[in-house]
């Protein structure tokens, strides 16, 4: 995948976070826990399955891929990956930076300033969408993309 496309995709990945929430939150606040729930888990499946039957691995060139001797292994490739100082920096890199705002917006965020600060929920609602807009606003695109 190209570096400009992947960057702009996890840049506005965010957006059908915020747009999909709205409504499963009316879905929630009218039905309760268990049919929003249900139905979000038979989503997911649906979504597995048709990904799994739609979804191949070659080449878009009708000539099928030949696997020989040459090919490598799974448990080659992960050892490479685990033993990456790379992918080691990497992961690091996102555990410190982005891991604390995930804790607080994903876990402790609302409780914290609904009942810690006493804000109303639609205000917390509205200070974590505006929180995901100025993330994919802010969000930072790597220098090969740039113009200029």
């Amino acid at each position: 995948m190209d570096t400009c496309v992947a960057a702009a995709h996890g840049r506005f990945w965010l957006c059908g976070a915020v747009f999909s929430a709205v409504p499963f939150l009316h879905i929630l606040n009218t039905l309760g826990w268990t049919i929003p729930f249900a139905s979000l888990g038979a989503v997911g499946i649906i979504v597995a399955i048709a990904a799994a039957i739609l979804v191949r691995d070659a080449p878009a060139s009708s000539e099928p891929v030949r696997r020989g001797e040459a090919s490598i292994s799974i448990a080659f490739r992960l050892k490479s990956v685990l033993t990456s100082l790379y992918c080691w920096q990497g992961v690091f890199n996102h555990w410190v930076s982005m891991g604390p705002v995930m804790v607080f917006l994903l876990l402790w965020g609302t409780p914290t300033l609904t009942l810690g600060l006493d804000i109303s929920s639609g205000e917390v609602g509205t200070v974590l969408t505006i929180f995901a807009v100025a993330t994919v606003i802010t969000g930072r695109f790597p220098a090969s993309c740039r113009r200029g």
